[in-house]
């Protein structure tokens, strides 16, 4: 049975993206010492949180009833539409185990990181095998937050998954290998390509096996940093460790069966890193930060100069690899992109600002509230910025990752939260906490717009056929139909009618999302 069109489709009028949205609410988890979230991801009823929490965290404030499995657990936290923790689970053996990232599949949740030689052999590692220093992990949750399986990779060295996407037939996981983990382990029968390591890309199938492996260097030392599905293929970003003893950033372009379709370099005069990628309708966005020399320009970006000791760093490709544009973001400090997803009308970026960047460059008018803010920018599909936003309190504050919901935002990161600024009630569980933030206008606009044009949607779930009824939208009206990561599943142009009838039987089982856009109102991909 298919779960079709899931009735908290993306609806939204025209408006100007979320710049109006007010904090619908916002939670800190942690126990006594150092707790991060590095990732987030919607599920039906909530998000889901990763990162990981140290052994001093464990019995008090949000971790009571959990015990410590080792020096660092990973750690994953069920979250309601509401804020409210639904479950959590640490995850490791003795040593130190970590989350990178997650993300949702039809029927659960997969989180990757890392886990270190000692914690194999015990804990949830019981009956498993170290096969190097760390070994990259992924391991599959049910939606209830019990384990449906795990599963440890790499060779004899330090390997690690930082990110995961899904495809239609599998689990695409990203991350590296340094050279010394070839030849044995799941890596035997592979050959480097780089002197130091390998960027790697992992497809799994839905139960854990594995599908295919490719590894991917261009001469130095090269990591995947994210991942993401576009109609025709897979794109991955990070680095590439240059002869000149610096990075540059670098995007890949591969086919579903793991072959490289192009690959680009972005060049700067120092060290550039990508570290988040999305795709629109048009094209892919990547982000993340470069190191300008002050008061020159990039060698990438000849014609804007740097604004400061790091800059935030946004660039659209087109499909075939070639460059649309490009901007670099912040103050005369540090500012960096860490996260980006693709909204109705743009990009909206995610990440910090050092507190020197305020009040000049992108940030004159503003003021900072700490030490150093997470920042929310939204561009829009040309580039130009729509609007910017600092949030946090007197210390340090850090957005790690950002999704787009049905009625908002949700943001996951760390902070140091002391009950000041924009945590003004909430109190702090430890040093460092995790933190969840949910952006939104406090109405549900899936409501309020479906019921003034009158747009029914049924039936939910179903197995062949769905409905759109009382459909009085203008003109010529473009449908189209995403699966739960984004990836545009269907596509056609309808006239406005009373009744649309969609045939979807041809689709595998899942969770999908409906677009209608016309000159009025947008049904919004996920």
């Amino acid at each position: 049975m298919k779960f079709g069109i899931v009735l908290t489709m993306l609806l939204a009028v025209c408006l100007s993206g979320f710049a109006q949205m007010d904090v619908a609410w916002k939670k800190n988890f942690g126990g006594g010492y150092h707790d991060e979230f590095y990732s987030v991801a919607a599920v039906p009823d909530g998000y889901v949180m990763v990162g990981f929490v140290p052994l001093s965290s464990f019995g008090n404030d949000d971790t009571d009833g959990l015990t410590a499995r080792g020096n660092w657990d990973a750690m994953i936290v069920k979250y309601s539409l509401d804020g409210s923790v639904v479950w959590k689970q640490n995850f490791g053996g003795s040593a130190n185990d970590l989350y990178n990232a997650v993300v949702a599949v039809p029927d659960g949740i997969v989180a990757v990181g890392y886990s270190e030689a000692g914690s194999f052999g015990n804990g949830d590692w019981a009956g498993f095998t170290a096969k190097g220093k760390w070994d990259a992990i992924i391991v599959k949750y049910n939606f209830d937050g019990s384990i449906a399986w795990k599963k440890n990779f790499g060779g004899s060295d330090n390997d690690e998954f930082k990110s995961v996407t899904v495809v239609a037939d599998g689990i695409i996981a990203a991350g590296d290998v340094p050279r010394e983990s070839f030849g044995n382990g799941d890596l035997a029968g592979l050959t480097p390509k780089g002197l130091l390591s390998d960027a790697i890309l992992v497809k799994y199938n839905f139960d854990g096996s594995i599908a295919w492996i490719k590894n991917f260097s261009l001469g130095g030392g090269d990591s995947f940093e994210a991942v993401t599905t576009v109609s025709d293929g897979i794109v991955a970003v990070g680095s590439s460790f240059s002869a000149n003893n610096l990075f540059d950033a670098s995007i890949v372009k591969f086919n579903f069966d793991g072959s490289v379709a192009w690959s680009q370099l972005f060049v700067g005069r120092q060290s550039e890193f990508y570290y988040s990628v999305t795709a629109t309708s048009d094209g892919i966005v990547a982000a993340g930060v470069v190191q300008p020399n002050p008061g020159e320009g990039l060698a990438d970006l000849p014609d804007l100069p740097g604004k400061g000791s790091y800059d935030a760093i946004i660039v659209k490709y087109n499909f075939d690899g070639s460059m649309a544009w490009k901007k670099n973001f912040g103050g005369s400090d540090a500012d960096c992109f860490n996260s980006i997803t693709a909204v109705s009308d743009g990009i909206l970026a995610a990440g910090y600002s050092m507190v020197g960047s305020f009040g000049n460059g992108d940030w004159t008018g503003v003021t900072g509230k700490g030490g150093q803010d997470a920042i929310l920018v939204q561009y829009n599909f040309d580039g130009s910025m729509a609007w910017k936003k600092n949030f946090g309190g007197d210390d340090t504050d850090c957005f790690q990752s950002i999704i787009t919901v049905s009625d908002g935002m949700v943001a996951a990161g760390y902070a140091i939260i002391n009950g000041s600024g924009d945590w003004a009630g909430l109190k702090g569980n430890g040093y460092l906490d995790g933190v969840i933030v949910k952006f939104g206008s406090g109405t549900n606009h899936i409501a309020d717009i479906a019921k003034t044009q009158n747009i029914v949607v049924y039936p939910n779930p179903t197995n062949n056929l769905l409905y759109v009824t009382n459909y009085n939208l203008h003109e010529d009206t473009v449908i189209e139909i995403y699966d739960i990561v984004g990836k545009k599943m269907r596509a056609e142009i309808r006239k406005a009618v009373e009744e649309i009838t969609l045939d979807i039987s041809y689709l595998p089982s899942g969770i999908y999302f409906l677009r209608i856009n016309d000159d009025i109102v947008k049904v919004v991909k996920k």
